[in-house]
């Protein structure tokens, strides 16, 4: 477990669907927030004030615009952002196999901007094992970090981290977050990407 410090945190929220909107909502009140979308549409209709998907009322959408949170499908604008929080779906096809590809593209989207410092958590429905199998890598590939996992590594020190990546439910997540008193959050590091284990970065 490790205590990160809450101050300057500025969210990205990647995926802006029935779980990425209603998150980004409630953190609005507390973090300057960027929401991300691929889809220009979704985009649109929310900076316009409005969620076909009614997951937020008009009224709820129009709080969240006014708290200063943003709605893009530009990288530039989450380059800036220190934690980023998956929350992309995972079809499930004919065959009862979910399908990743959201989840490999929102990692190569936060792999070409993650930064010294940075948090990764994946909230995304995968599999047992899918983070360090099929996000990591691709974290690893596209940023120049090297993956370490912390787990039963008790020598690692983890407040020398340069990015951390987390798996962490949906519920625990804001529970942790939007109620705690102080100014810092308690996670369970999953594991750091760190620079020193590489010979350069991309």
């Amino acid at each position: 477990m490790a205590k990160i410090k809450t101050e300057n945190t500025k969210l990205a929220v990647i995926g802006l669907g029935y779980v990425g909107l209603p998150l980004a909502h409630a953190f609005s009140f507390r973090y300057p927030v960027v929401g991300f979308d691929i889809a220009q549409w979704r985009i649109n209709e929310l900076q316009q004030g409005h969620d076909r998907t009614l997951e937020l009322s008009d009224e709820q959408v129009k709080e969240a615009i006014d708290n200063g949170m943003l709605f893009t499908n530009e990288l530039d604008d989450i380059k800036e952002c220190n934690v980023y929080i998956v929350t992309v779906p995972t079809p499930i096809d004919e065959h009862k196999t979910p399908d990743l590809t959201p989840l490999k593209k929102a990692s190569e989207s936060i792999g070409k901007v993650l930064k010294a410092g940075d948090i990764v958590i994946y909230e995304s429905t995968v599999y047992p094992g899918a983070t360090e199998e099929v996000c990591i890598p691709i974290l690893e590939k596209v940023s120049g970090l090297k993956y370490i996992s912390t787990e039963n590594n008790s020598t690692l020190n983890t407040q020398n981290y340069d990015a951390i990546v987390l798996a962490v439910a949906h519920n625990e997540f804001k529970a942790m977050d939007l109620n705690a008193s102080e100014d810092t959050v308690v996670f369970d590091i999953k594991g750091i990407l760190n620079k020193d284990a590489v010979d350069g970065r991309l």
